[in-house]
């Protein structure tokens, strides 16, 4: 039926109609002749590219978080986020970031938009690290939006090592950790402030300094967290 019981054209019939006139007007003219098919054909890509899409992006996957502390006081940290892609009917327009600012409190506007699947978010906080937790959102060429990623933290140590007769930061303080026979050194920067990307698990953690006795733990990393460890060194003796 054309018409609904109040009399009025379905919508649905409305559409065809409109597409098969736009159809008949741009053949006309464009081509001398033209079969049915191609009538057909014409009003089907019409109606692909004006449907309205109601269908999300899956979410992104995999997301994590790599942070990186200023190795001088002045220099700032970052956070570097990666992820694996969303896929769609229609098309991924872009991504959309997200921090979390406390426990369950979720910023509802989003802290950047990017196109492609990372983004480096930089900070100064004069070498000190940030600590956020972060999902990301893709959107679709209709504005759809997708279901969040996973929630991602940086996971590892982090903390200052110090003097410990004065409490003072000790710049270029080494830290080793070893885990099933691979070892990961860092540095602490000019601020005494070190932080260490690794994966979850059990590490012999080694502080030095030139001057200072070292000093050694074993410490646990916990996916998604950040262990922090403060560690003061004693002068070695005729230091």
């Amino acid at each position: 039926m054309l018409l609904n019981q109040k009399g009025i054209i379905s919508p649905y019939i409305l559409l065809v109609i409109v597409f098969i006139v736009i159809a008949i007007i741009y053949l006309l003219v464009n081509k001398n002749d033209f079969t049915f098919s191609d009538l057909l054909n014409f009003s089907d890509r019409i109606y692909a590219q004006t449907a309205q899409d109601l269908e999300p992006p899956t979410a992104p996957t995999n997301l994590k978080v790599t942070s990186y502390l200023g190795t001088k006081k002045d220099e700032g940290s970052r956070d570097e986020l990666v992820w694996d892609p969303s896929t769609d009917n229609v098309g991924i327009k872009s991504y959309l970031i997200y921090q979390i600012i406390g426990p369950d409190v979720y910023d509802q506007n989003p802290i950047a938009e990017v196109e492609t699947t990372s983004y480096t978010r930089q900070f100064n906080v004069n070498g000190y690290a940030t600590d956020y937790t972060y999902y990301v959102v893709a959107l679709d060429t209709n504005n759809n939006k997708s279901p969040q990623s996973n929630l991602a933290h940086m996971t590892g140590i982090w903390g200052d090592v110090l003097d410990k007769s004065n409490s003072r930061h000790i710049n270029g303080a080494k830290i080793e950790a070893v885990s099933n026979g691979t070892t990961s050194t860092y540095i602490a920067n000019q601020s005494g402030a070190y932080l260490m990307n690794l994966a979850p698990g059990t590490y012999d953690v080694t502080y030095s300094a030139n001057g200072y006795v070292p000093q050694k733990f074993s410490l646990t990393v916990t996916d998604n967290q950040m262990t922090t460890r403060n560690v003061f060194l004693s002068k070695s003796r005729g230091k």
